[in-house]
């Protein structure tokens, strides 16, 4: 094996971990956005049912 094959082999285990990095994180931060998320939308229907406004 050549040098060239070396690194390019390294890179793309390097871009595969940096890819499983990702995705983890998107998904806590999805965890932890998601119910924030349904609750300003509830809060937000709430408030434009007593206020009497249309929803959309």
């Amino acid at each position: 094996m050549n040098d060239k094959s070396i690194k390019s082999i390294l890179v793309i285990l390097v871009a595969i971990a940096l890819v499983i990095v990702a995705i983890k994180l998107i998904g806590k931060l999805i965890g932890i956005l998601f119910p924030i998320a349904v609750v300003i939308v509830a809060a937000y229907i709430v408030y434009r049912l007593m206020t009497g406004k249309k929803l959309f």
